[in-house]
């Protein structure tokens, strides 16, 4: 494990979130349309190029959060959210509603909104917020047990616990030098068993050990067709984005082929697109990405410091491990 792999993830999901944000709730069909294919940055009437959307800023508040308070870090991520959410119509509906409904309870907060009591709060919001946890922990059990309750901070369900637990293991794994399909492998069996043990708890929903949308397709990955991810047109479930960037992820020869494929599917593009790129920043390292995105990608070096600081954070909470990864 090396910092340029910390780089790499913060990096990679920040240049899929602006490469796929002008291609947000477009069908597949008319991102063809309009560019052929989606490989360079371009701006919108609502965004320049490069610019983040809200998904990457969520993640940046939950990297700020965790460096704050390490070893208690949901008041400071969700404090952060509510600063962060002040006048952005980009902001997912479920976080919108927790962040709507607090009171100094995240938990209450999040189980009291109408899409969580409604069992419609499967949205993929919180699931970027799982990038800053794996970089953050290298210890698994810690690493999962903190993704479960900083996706909780405003998704109360259980399948998207499920999905937070699986994205977390599958960047554990590309953080260590694992390949995609190494990667998945390992973390998909992990991924389930970890699952079956999860209860609900006081700060958590716990996890559906049996949800087909998720384990199933999850397991058959490989012979899944690119033309039947994620429903294009419209905000997709957590299990939708995470399948989707992960076929992206297993099926990509490097990072920018990788994203690209991500970002042309269209519908939540800018999720599924910053989802594939941490992945693929993981496992190929910051050097992978292209200069061209790099160049015009707002924040560059803020995000680099928050790498540098979230590495400096897991050689400090985990030394020996470390040593060992390292050697």
């Amino acid at each position: 494990m090396n910092a340029s792999r910390f780089r790499g993830t913060l990096l990679g999901l920040a240049c899929g979130d602006a490469l796929g944000a002008p291609a947000q709730h477009l069908s597949g069909e008319e991102v063809r349309r309009t560019w052929g294919i989606l490989q360079d940055m371009v701006g919108t009437d609502r965004a320049a190029a490069g610019e983040w959307s809200s998904r990457s800023i969520t993640v940046f508040a939950a990297v700020q959060g965790i460096l704050s308070d390490p070893y208690d870090p949901v008041r400071g991520i969700g404090t952060r959210l509510l600063r962060v959410a002040e006048g952005r119509a980009d902001l997912d509906k479920t976080t919108r509603a927790a962040l709507r409904g607090y009171h100094g309870d995240w938990p209450r907060a999040a189980k009291a909104t109408p899409l969580a009591l409604g069992g419609q709060g499967t949205g993929s919001g919180s699931l970027g917020r799982v990038v800053a946890v794996s970089l953050a922990y290298g210890e698994t059990e810690r690493m999962l047990s903190s993704a479960a309750r900083v996706s909780a901070i405003t998704h109360w369900d259980t399948a998207v616990e499920s999905c937070c637990g699986a994205l977390a293991l599958c960047l554990h794994s590309a953080l260590r030098g694992r390949d995609a399909r190494q990667a998945l492998r390992t973390a998909s069996a992990r991924a389930r068993a970890w699952a079956s043990s999860r209860n609900p708890s006081e700060d958590t929903p716990g996890c559906q050990p049996l949800r087909q949308s998720l384990w199933l397709p999850l397991s058959r990955l490989a012979d899944i067709s690119y033309r039947d991810l994620l429903p294009s047109g419209a905000a997709a479930s957590a299990s939708d984005c995470l399948l989707s960037a992960l076929w992206c992820w297993l099926h990509g020869d490097n990072a920018e082929e990788t994203i690209v494929l991500a970002a042309n599917l269209g519908g939540d593009a800018a999720t599924v697109a910053s989802l594939a790129g941490a992945l693929a920043g993981a496992t190929y390292g910051a050097e992978s990405l292209p200069e061209r995105w790099l160049s015009v990608l707002m924040h560059r070096r803020e995000l680099e410091r928050a790498a540098e600081q979230l590495f400096a954070l897991r050689c400090f909470l985990n030394p020996v491990q470390q040593a060992a990864e390292s050697a």
